[in-house]
């Protein structure tokens, strides 16, 4: 018989220590393998619930502005309302200031009498005029000229430095 002469290729065969580490390798890379699917997981879930509060936040933010915008049409409507009633106010109070001016009474001393200084006192008369200028339908004439000229300088009505044109009393303070 003929022997062969090219060498059969054997199976070489692995230690038992081998085979075991290997084994070893296989269950620890199964067991990253599934805690890595288990993070995976978590971040996914991380993530539903993320989103679904974003959701509900969007949800609560709407309902609070439709809740909100009543209540703030409210307030605006009483804030226009405080800022008429205090139009009002500050109307009387500027016709009570031009009375007490037209009485013979310097600007200065209008003031010392409402407790103000003499700008606010001026603002006041002013005030005043233009009150008494909307009922009666416009100041006469030879009255706004004297009035004009009584503000111009804290003397007394009529008194006027010279250089000084009259000025107009600036209009209603409204906010």
């Amino acid at each position: 018989m003929a022997e062969q002469t090219k060498p059969t290729r054997r199976r070489h065969r692995r230690s038992t220590a081998t085979s075991l580490m290997l084994e070893a390798a296989r269950e620890r890379r199964l067991t990253q393998l599934a805690e890595q699917r288990e993070k995976e997981e978590r971040v996914d879930t991380a993530l539903t619930d993320f989103y679904a509060a974003g959701e509900r936040i969007a949800e609560i933010e709407q309902d609070a502005r439709r809740k909100l915008e009543p209540l703030e049409r409210a307030m605006a409507e009483v804030a226009q309302r405080r800022e008429r009633l205090v139009e009002e106010q500050r109307t009387a109070q500027g016709l009570a200031a031009l009375a007490i001016h037209e009485n013979d009474v310097t600007v200065m001393e209008v003031g010392q009498l409402l407790g103000v200084a003499e700008k606010p006192a001026r603002q006041l008369i002013a005030i005043g005029r233009h009150a008494a200028a909307a009922v009666s339908g416009g100041p006469s004439p030879e009255t706004a000229t004297e009035h004009q000229l009584a503000d111009d300088h804290d003397g007394g009505p009529g008194h006027q430095n010279e250089g000084q044109a009259p000025t107009a009393p600036p209009p209603a303070v409204s906010a």
